[in-house]
């Protein structure tokens, strides 16, 4: 055995043709977001496709990203590549039919006047995965007009209360003062019904179900001292047909801690569920019935917009990189982007 300092990626190639009217890339993994920032980046215009194809005897699944070639392209993808892992095939003629637009959102993330660690842990791997994306104040969602402004917008973890009430006003200057209050409450709700996407991190989901009266159930609070997982590993389980979905596997796990279940309404689409059976992989689990087969992530239509919630710590200070693609899929996906239809 020998010690490993550090972790390093398999290089990838480029197959097909050289001279390509568009590539089709391996979009899996975290890599796979860094991959769609840097095309965005570098002035292109990624999809994602929404059915698998084979190339050369290489399964591209649902999710694997194409982009039409532009001037300077090649060398991004070659980039993409070797430092991504990510495997690129070169295809000649005219982009197929049914594809998903992606990575163009305009991303904020708000950042309480109140401390928040979610916050910063969040701030972090949004820069590190390459997402440009501005900060919001709770005096800048207090004045409303969102949606003109944003595409999406994050909320760190918190108990709506703390979102809600923020600083006491004889605490600190009057610029830090409250937090979100109904003012705040209220454009955020406006800014869902005008089309945009609401993204909750584990305990700021119950603000939005509250704002937008959303018919979902929080199954593992309702189980109150039957059901205890105080910071655990717990199986999850995905539908890779779903988009938020995209560029993970069947089965990962994911980091519970003190977090949410839920039983949705018809009409919500459930993104991933904790396991049917064995939910504990590591750590303190009691009354695992209380939330075995039961949603994790679910996506809530709201007017024209949409709420996704992320029932448990997607990207736990950093280091949960199994669910990281979760969150990162709410911010690239927009319920106002209809698929593009190419044939």
């Amino acid at each position: 055995m020998s010690r490993l300092q550090s972790a390093t990626v398999t290089a990838a190639n480029v197959w097909g043709d050289r001279r390509a009217d568009y590539y089709l890339i391996d979009g899996r993994g975290n890599g796979g977001a860094i991959a769609v920032n840097r095309l965005v980046a570098a002035g292109a215009a990624p999809a994602w496709i929404t059915a698998a194809t084979t190339v050369s005897g290489f399964r591209h699944e649902a999710g694997s990203i194409i982009v039409a070639n532009v001037k300077g392209l090649d060398t991004v993808v070659a980039g993409i590549a070797s430092e991504l892992g990510l495997r690129a095939d070169g295809m000649r003629g005219k982009l197929p039919a049914n594809l998903r637009p992606v990575g163009r959102s305009r991303v904020a993330l708000y950042k309480p006047s109140l401390e928040n660690i979610d916050e910063g842990w969040t701030r972090w791997m949004l820069e590190r995965h390459q997402f440009s994306f501005a900060s919001l104040s709770d005096a800048q969602i207090r004045a409303g007009s969102l949606r003109s402004q944003f595409d999406a917008i994050i909320l760190p973890s918190a108990p709506a209360e703390r979102l809600m009430m923020g600083h006491p006003a004889d605490a600190v200057p009057a610029e830090y003062a409250g937090g979100l209050g109904q003012a705040g409450v209220d454009a955020l709700k406006a800014f869902v019904q005008e089309g945009g996407s609401l993204v909750c991190l584990d305990q700021s989901c119950e603000l939005a179900i509250t704002a937008l009266n959303l018919d979902i159930r929080d199954v593992a609070r309702e189980a109150g001292d039957k059901f205890f997982c105080p910071g655990s590993i717990v199986r999850i389980e995905l539908d890779p047909a779903q988009p938020l979905a995209y560029g993970m596997p069947r089965e990962t796990a994911g980091f519970f801690a003190f977090s949410a279940a839920y039983r949705p309404s018809a009409g919500t689409a459930t993104i991933a569920t904790y396991g049917q059976k064995d939910v504990l992989l590591s750590g303190w689990l009691e009354g695992e019935q209380a939330i075995a087969g039961q949603a994790a992530v679910v996506e809530a239509k709201a007017g024209a917009g949409r709420v996704v919630l992320l029932g448990f710590r997607v990207q736990h200070r950093g280091q949960s990189l199994a669910t990281f693609r979760l969150l990162f899929n709410a911010l690239f996906t927009s319920p106002a982007e209809p698929m593009v239809k190419t044939r």
